[in-house]
């Protein structure tokens, strides 16, 4: 079906020292072979002051950057989060789509929006930024059927369901995922959407202190739907790469075909 790249980076404070860095991986994963490469939630920068770098739906530096990317390396690019003002004037995490002519195919706007107490001192609260996203999005791609989500979404098995339903047969989880639940929850949540959907999951996370002050995890992987990990980035900037392959993923749904085992089923599904 095709291969596919994640990319791991730790974004600083200059928009356009990231954006290098993010071509530059990309260039790396093209020359590896791949057709997709999905990046890490808020790659463009993650500064205290997330909201500094919201930019319009369509229009904007970084999302023109991406999509010259995508055109230039003739390649699908899928950016992990930005702050974006929808028409509805709000602003929402939002992963954006390009397909390799350098058009937006598809956005998602994060659903699940982070709260999480760290010590007594600090937690983080993404409803206090974003408004939530209300809508589950698949596209299909030159690897597969696509679904969209973000960093975490993780922890809600339902999205994940839901896309299943919807034919997706890779799921992307593009994360700025901390340390601090990381070295717990990561890799185990990653898997379990693997299995429990008979999907390969497609994860970019960042990577080390940030400069809003936060630590990450890194661990960018690749996992088949048999849940076995496929490639792995434990830290520093690079990637992470796997072949999508049809006769694995009909192999596992044949000889496991647990999805047509459900006795409960979701709302207006039969």
């Amino acid at each position: 079906m095709g291969k596919v790249a994640a990319i791991q980076s730790n974004a600083s404070g200059s928009i356009e020292e990231n954006l290098m860095v993010l071509e530059a991986q990309i260039t790396k994963a093209v020359a590896a072979g791949a057709e997709l490469v999905l990046l890490p939630e808020h790659c463009m920068g993650q500064p205290i002051n997330i909201l500094a770098l919201t930019e319009n739906f369509g229009d904007g530096i970084g999302q023109a950057a991406f999509a010259s990317m995508a055109k230039k390396y003739r390649v699908w690019v899928v950016v992990g989060a930005m702050p974006i003002r929808m028409s509805d004037g709000h602003i929402y995490s939002t992963s954006v789509a390009y397909n390799s002519e350098g058009e937006c195919v598809a956005h998602y706007n994060k659903m699940h929006l982070c709260h999480v107490t760290l010590d007594t001192s600090r937690q983080v609260q993404e409803s206090d930024r974003f408004m939530p996203g209300r809508q589950v999005v698949a596209v299909d791609t030159p690897v597969g059927r696509v679904g969209l989500s973000i960093c975490y979404d993780l922890r809600f098995p339902e999205l994940y369901r839901e896309l299943s339903n919807d034919g997706v047969t890779i799921l992307l989880i593009p994360a700025a995922f901390l340390a601090y639940t990381g070295k717990s929850h990561w890799e185990v949540l990653l898997r379990a959407r693997a299995i429990e959907n008979t999907c390969y999951v497609v994860a970019a996370n960042q990577y080390g202190a940030l400069p809003n002050g936060y630590e990450m995890y890194g661990y960018s992987q690749i996992v088949s739907p048999w849940g076995d990990v496929l490639d792995c980035l434990r830290e520093g900037d690079g990637f992470v790469t796997a072949d999508i392959e049809g006769a694995c993923l009909q192999d596992v749904r044949s000889r496991l075909p647990a999805l047509e085992h459900r006795s409960i089923r979701s709302p207006g599904r039969g």
